[in-house]
């Protein structure tokens, strides 16, 4: 119970959205099982409360909310401002104004400091009525107090109401998302805007690091339209006010920008204060350069929405449109595309607008400080295209290195594979620098054997399967690497196939049993089609043709005179032999057959394989392909058998019975083949 009240067990909608991206079963479990005790816990807290206080918290969606309010509301040391306190809580207006009026528009309700004007953002969220009543009341207050008209008056109204944190109420809308009142808060006192924290952050900071998406691109959209209120030196030195897209300020936006994926806005705070490109917030080592690399995915991973900032979604289908056509007209050479040719991919022009700005830096020391740390990166993540931009500004990045380790190290290393064919078959450079053997002892292809980071392994489903790809992988660096390297010992004395094969023994083992378990199940199937279509071709439908051996009318009994009925050289042939449906039956019944034993054949040449480590390039998966594909086969004909053997039975001119023999038929292949499509996939692949 302690862990909801106090916040120990995380909400499932504060996780970040990268992990809910990549453990969407486990973050979906998660989620329901919280909610189902949060809600347990809710119930045995308002069960204690008295009709009065449940009444307070009625509104309240979670156990910490109900638990925070409460703790408010009771404190010890401002219980004169109880009264005031449920008042918000409960909506009542007349009540809340009229505890304003006797305390005042800037108590502090609690020991963290809050007024009751961040206390009714962060619990009326939804009641937008009760807050502009009450706004419009502490603004007209504040005014009277200062002896300025409501109406004409222009300097700060509500930049010194804060926290104890130095957080205004632009701040604390910022934070829990409530655009509505960062709306009318911005319209009573834009100053808000520029009014930093304790923190050094603005609110246009806390709503991108919340993230609140629209709130934070209310807030870009404001402050670009409202700086010009901070040519105002006396307001702006009175107060304290901060440009926001300038200084330390402006690169902490942009960073905060690249690392929620708003690649559009970080292009245009670029091309807007060129400068805090190349400059850093101070806090970090990692510079937006940096940042951009380590984001790079960000942008073509979030939703298309997102992704539409700076340009209406016209403008951005155009340029999807528009763009081979460029390349056509203006050639493949990537120092010939224009900004709009690349607009498809902001991440790509955030990149070579900041190399563009980086060169105007004076000294070699400050460029390397910002290219060196991205290149290292861009090679660890596989971001090539990042690399190539950063190669074609700064050339001398291609022998540099990072923690002991060239770009080439670094790409074999973590799997870098475009890195990889980038650097050994399109740089300028000459290969032999990444071949030598460095000072570690390891060469290239020691590095190569060595096991993949399980972040990479597991985007391949199934053992085998990444068994195959690492395999793959060391015989591919294999061929760039030097001759005579794969008989090169490290500082243990081990060759790289050593090293590959005790980092890869568990990995092996377990695609040995992956590969033995797939292939037992399909051979089950496989022998279960195999008998029934062995059964229906025995025993067709109508049965076959035969004398019956009955006597005519009046002739002793056993007496051996043949039926005029049937015709004796047909007799054992099947009554339905002429007809079309009989023989797709007789077709589609064998093909079936076939292709079971087929892959029948297949599965069992899987249990008896060596599993070497070259099995796993081809031998192994190409088995289980063809296997695969022959059980399709098989399926297919039997469903297709078992169809014709209906509409013989049922007749088929009614279009409802046709309709559902074709529906029941494709039903279990379309099933069968979509949970099959993704392995055949990745082993064609």
């Amino acid at each position: 119970m302690g862990g909801f009240i106090d916040g120990t067990f995380r909400d499932p909608s504060k996780i970040s959205r990268s992990i809910r991206q990549k453990d969407k079963d486990i973050v979906k479990v998660y989620s329901e099982g919280w909610t189902l005790l949060d809600q347990r816990v809710m119930t045995l807290i308002k069960s204690s409360l008295s009709v009065i206080l449940r009444d307070i918290v009625k509104d309240l969606k979670s156990s910490t909310e109900v638990w925070h309010a409460l703790e408010l509301l009771f404190t010890t040391d401002h219980e004169n401002y109880t009264e005031l306190y449920a008042a918000i809580i409960s909506g009542d207006l007349q009540a809340t104004t009229h505890e304003l009026d006797k305390h005042g528009h800037d108590v502090e309700l609690t020991e963290d400091g809050p007024t009751p004007l961040h206390v009714i953002i962060v619990t009326r969220k939804q009641n937008y009525e009760y807050f502009e009543k009450v706004l419009n009341h502490v603004v007209g207050k504040i005014r009277a107090e200062a002896g300025a008209s409501t109406s004409t008056s222009t300097n700060p109204i509500l930049v010194n109401l804060v926290n104890r944190d130095g957080r205004n109420v632009l701040h604390c809308a910022a934070l829990v998302g409530n655009l509505h009142a960062a709306e009318r808060l911005v319209d009573k006192d834009p100053y808000l805007l520029f009014k930093e924290d304790n923190d050094e952050c603005l609110p246009i900071h806390v709503a991108i690091f919340t993230p609140h998406k629209d709130t934070f691109r209310y807030l870009l959209i404001e402050s670009k339209k409202r700086s010009n209120i901070l040519a105002n030196v006396d307001i702006t030195e009175s107060f304290g006010l901060i440009n926001p897209f300038e200084g330390k300020h402006g690169v902490r936006l942009l960073n905060a920008a690249i690392e929620a994926g708003y690649m559009e806005v970080a292009y245009q705070l670029i091309k807007m204060k060129p400068d805090i490109a190349a400059e850093n917030d101070g806090n970090s080592f990692r510079t937006p350069l940096h940042r951009i690399v380590e984001n790079y995915d960000k942008y073509c991973s979030l939703p298309l929405r997102w992704r539409i900032f700076d340009q209406g979604f016209l403008m951005f289908l155009l340029n999807w449109i528009v763009y081979p056509f460029n390349v056509l007209r203006y050639g493949p050479d990537r120092n010939s595309l224009r900004e709009d040719e690349v607009a498809h991919n902001k991440a790509l022009l955030v990149v070579r607008t900041i190399c563009n700005r980086l060169r105007l830096q004076s000294t070699i020391l400050e460029k390397r400080l910002h290219y060196q740390s991205a290149a290292c990166v861009a090679a660890c993540k596989d971001q090539h295209e990042a690399l190539k931009e950063i190669a074609e500004h700064f050339p001398e990045v291609m022998l540099m290195e990072g923690d002991g380790y060239n770009l080439m190290e670094l790409a074999v290393k973590y799997r870098s594979e475009k890195v990889f064919n980038f650097l050994a078959y399109e740089t300028k450079v000459d290969t032999y620098f990444f071949k030598v053997k460095p000072k570690f002892g390891n060469s290239l292809l020691h590095y190569a054997g060595e096991l993949t980071p399980i972040e990479k392994l597991e985007k391949d489903s199934g053992a085998a399967l990444q068994m195959r790809k690492e395999v793959k992988w060391f015989k591919k660096v294999e061929k760039f690497a030097l001759p005579g390297c794969d008989n090169e010992k490290n500082n243990m004395g081990e060759t790289p196939m050593v090293v590959f094969r005790k980092e890869h023994e568990d990995l092996k083992k377990r695609g040995e049993e992956w590969m033995k378990t797939v292939a037992n199940s399909y051979i089950i199937v496989a022998a279960l089609i195999i008998t029934i279509t062995f059964a229906a071709l025995i025993t067709v439908p109508g049965g076959s043709q035969q004398d019956t051996g009955d006597s005519p009318v009046g002739s002793p009994a056993g007496s051996p005179v043949a039926s005029p009925f049937v015709n004796q050289s047909s007799i054992g042939l099947p009554v339905y032999i002429k007809n079309n449906l009989f023989m797709v039956f007789v077709f589609s019944n064998v093909t079936s057959f076939c292709g079971a034993t087929s892959a029948l054949v297949m599965f069992l040449s899987i249990l008896t394989s060596r599993y070497t480590e070259e099995d796993f390039i081809n031998k192994l998966p190409w088995k289980l392909t063809i296997g695969l594909l022959a059980l399709i086969v098989s399926l297919v004909g039997m469903l297709v058998a078992f169809g014709a053997t209906l509409l013989l039975m049922l007749g088929h001119k009614d279009i409802f019975i046709l309709v559902g023999i074709a529906f029941g038929i494709g039903l279990p292949v379309v099933t069968f083949i979509g949970f099959q499509v993704r392995m055949l996939w990745k082993i064609f692949r």
